[in-house]
């Protein structure tokens, strides 16, 4: 199914709609799969705190959406397991197939955060508000987010674009960009 490229986060929503959770959990599998050619390598990213950050993403993403779901349950067990692997990474962020999360240690994903296909997460990135009420980023598609970056506010990031590390985006910053 090929991607729907109009203004997010609407085109991402409607995106996820169709996708179903396989097609999701595939098409991140299958870009691991294109990153670590070799088996042996993909074990040892299977077997990385990363990995588990994307299941536990994957898992309750899904609970949240199912008939099944118990709101303060899921909450309970959703801080549980952000405590134990050391992110705060909330299941209600929109992020499409082919997600892969490198070095996931200090993460921190809003609510709110709408990503498209592909995104490249490495480790201390921070996606969220300016200000309690703010909106959050949008990023589009094959976007790479770099080592303890920060994206902070209405911050729309075009299809293919990359955040260096330690960098901070703003909407004010974007601005002043050539």
């Amino acid at each position: 199914m090929a991607p729907i490229r109009n203004n997010y986060p609407i085109s991402l929503l409607i995106n996820l709609a169709r996708s179903t959770p396989i097609e999701v959990i595939q098409a991140d599998l299958w870009r691991v799969r294109q990153i670590f050619p070799r088996r042996s390598e993909r074990w040892f990213y299977y077997l990385d705190a990363a990995f588990r950050i994307w299941a536990s993403y994957r898992f309750f993403y899904y609970w949240r959406r199912s008939r099944w779901d118990i709101p303060a349950l899921r909450a309970l067990a959703e801080r549980v397991v952000q405590g134990c692997l050391g992110v705060s990474f909330s299941s209600a962020a929109e992020i499409d197939g082919g997600m892969v999360i490198f070095h996931g240690y200090g993460l921190v994903v809003n609510a709110k955060v709408c990503a498209g296909r592909n995104l490249t997460l490495y480790h201390r990135v921070t996606l969220g508000e300016r200000f309690p009420g703010d909106a959050c980023p949008h990023l589009g598609d094959e976007v790479t987010i770099g080592c303890g970056a920060g994206i902070f506010g209405p911050v729309e990031l075009p299809d293919g674009y990359r955040v260096s590390a330690n960098s901070v985006l703003t909407p004010r910053r974007l601005m002043k960009q050539p």
